[in-house]
């Protein structure tokens, strides 16, 4: 299925990188889309899951949540033998206290919902 057909030197100035000429060949041939079930990705594709310049950017946001993430992660353990305990027990907290006021609003539905699995 074809979607878009694009060039290579325009996916090229939108990622600031050069691509393989096999690679940018495929593209000018068959546009963005399936081939062959292999999913080809173009700048500026009408169709934003085959946007190549979108997807880059979206990944490069995820990545950067996951090392913030990292970063908070590291202020629990700030040495090779010491925990901040008082940190690791209030992130813990906050964590669990929306999953117990959950179960305790809904303590009536989980419980017979358990009582009948067993019934045939």
């Amino acid at each position: 299925m074809t979607v878009e057909r694009t060039n290579g030197q325009k996916a090229e100035a939108a990622l600031h990188a050069t691509l393989p000429s096999d690679r940018k060949q495929l593209v000018d041939a068959h546009g963005a889309g399936l081939v062959d079930d292999y999913l080809l990705l173009a700048p500026g594709c009408a169709i934003a899951a085959y946007d190549m310049v979108k997807l880059t950017n979206e990944r490069t946001e995820a990545n950067r949540s996951l090392q913030a993430f990292g970063d908070g992660l590291a202020l629990v353990s700030s040495g090779q033998d010491f925990t901040r305990y008082g940190i690791l027990l209030a992130g813990a907290a906050v964590v669990l206290v929306p999953v117990l006021v959950v179960f305790l609003l809904f303590q009536r539905h989980f419980i017979a919902g358990i009582a009948t699995t067993g019934l045939k």
